[in-house]
């Protein structure tokens, strides 16, 4: 009976989820995006925007936020940064390779 109960409260009353780990699925969210053709602007729009709000969030520039929340968006946001560097670098080498079996040809 009382698991009953603990079950029910924890479907009304999930726990929260924190900043940081809904930062880390947006950056999964739009790592997917921008694998789609034909969008690439758009999404790039969205993300410098989303970018641009979690950093002034990371910079302290945000007074509702505590030092906990600042904390987890700097981590988050170094996260971030470090995924784009990862795809960039994957991105260049296939275009490089690309290039280099045309001039093979």
């Amino acid at each position: 009976m009382n698991a009953e109960i603990v079950r029910a409260l924890e479907i009304a009353f999930p726990e929260p989820v924190s900043v940081g780990a809904r930062l880390a699925d947006l950056g999964v969210l739009f790592s997917a995006l921008r694998k789609m053709r034909g969008y690439d602007a758009a999404v790039e729009a969205i993300t410098d925007e989303i970018l641009d709000i979690i950093t002034s969030g990371a910079d302290g520039r945000d007074p509702s936020l505590g030092d906990e929340a600042i904390s987890e968006l700097q981590k988050a946001l170094l996260k971030w940064n470090g995924q784009r560097e990862v795809e960039a670098a994957a991105h260049k080498r296939i275009v490089d390779e690309k290039y280099k079996s045309l001039e093979s040809e």
